[in-house]
């Protein structure tokens, strides 16, 4: 197959066999080259990027991500802005496209690492969440978002 021939050349038998192995399972990683194959053979429109999965092998403790406090994932659609911020800082994410099942915990700590505010959403598909920072001091304030005990993303945020 030659590039630009798309998923026509595969056949329409292979086109409806992906999209079904697609619907038909939970599995993550098997729905993450399913979307890949399809954007590939351009079926899909938009960009796409691939994740990195992580060795999850028996050898390695349970809780690792926990211990290195890095991001449980590669990307994230969550986002604050504006950045910097003066009044307050809005979070926004993807629920569907980040998993989410479960609440959000949002921990936000100052320059010297104490955390100065704890918020918990309840209501994750919501989407959006407004966190007030006219009360904070000027500096560079870090955000950590927690989902099921897992770390999603960590973002930096300069309050004026």
């Amino acid at each position: 197959m030659t590039d630009g021939e798309g998923l026509d050349s595969l056949g329409a038998t292979k086109k409806t066999n992906l999209q079904a192995l697609y619907n038909s399972t939970q599995n993550e990683v098997v729905r993450h080259r399913v979307t890949s194959l399809l954007y590939e053979y351009g079926d899909q429109r938009g960009s796409y990027i691939e994740p990195v999965y992580l060795d999850n092998s028996a050898s390695k403790k349970e809780d690792e991500n926990k211990i290195v406090d890095r991001p449980h994932r590669a990307a994230s659609s969550i986002t604050l802005s504006p950045n910097p911020a003066d009044q307050y800082v809005i979070l926004r994410w993807e629920w569907l496209e980040e998993g989410l099942k479960d609440v959000i915990v949002v921990r936000v700590y100052n320059s010297s690492g104490q955390v100065i505010t704890e918020i918990t959403i309840d209501d994750y598909m919501k989407n959006t969440q407004l966190v007030e920072t006219d009360e904070w001091s000027s500096g560079l304030y870090t955000f950590k978002v927690y989902s099921e005990g897992l770390l999603l993303t960590t973002e930096k945020i300069e309050v004026l």
